[in-house]
């Protein structure tokens, strides 16, 4: 990245998180995403309890379906990860399921589902 750009987006990224200490969430998130700061944003979704959107945002700014996550390097497991748990605290259990079981964490993918549906009292 030109060194132009890059000072373009830090100064943007100073500007969202500065947003987002003044307790502007949406306006932060708009900041964050405009920046092409993603875990930014997904992280603020999750913080306000909007766990879809913020594992389907994480997962599109991986770009593979999440049938590929396996193939993904080991930074871009980690987010697949986060992502499909906070699919899974959002109600998509399906696609968060599989992703961990695409990832290998199959223990995790158990005790997800355990969790959820214990939760939901079906369990």
């Amino acid at each position: 990245m030109a060194q132009g750009s890059q000072a373009q987006r830090n100064k943007a990224l100073r500007a969202a998180h500065e947003l987002e200490k003044r307790g502007d969430i949406e306006g932060a998130l708009k900041a964050f995403l405009a920046a092409g700061a993603s875990d930014h944003a997904s992280r603020l979704h999750a913080r306000q309890g909007r766990f879809t959107e913020a594992g389907k945002l994480l997962m599109t700014s991986l770009g593979v379906h999440p049938s590929a996550v396996g193939k993904l390097d080991a930074p871009s497991r980690k987010r697949a990860l986060m992502a499909a748990i906070w699919l899974a605290r959002g109600g998509d259990l399906k696609t968060a399921i599989g992703i961990m079981v695409r990832l290998g964490e199959i223990d995790r993918a158990i005790d997800t589902r355990q969790h959820i549906l214990a939760e939901a009292g079906t369990g």
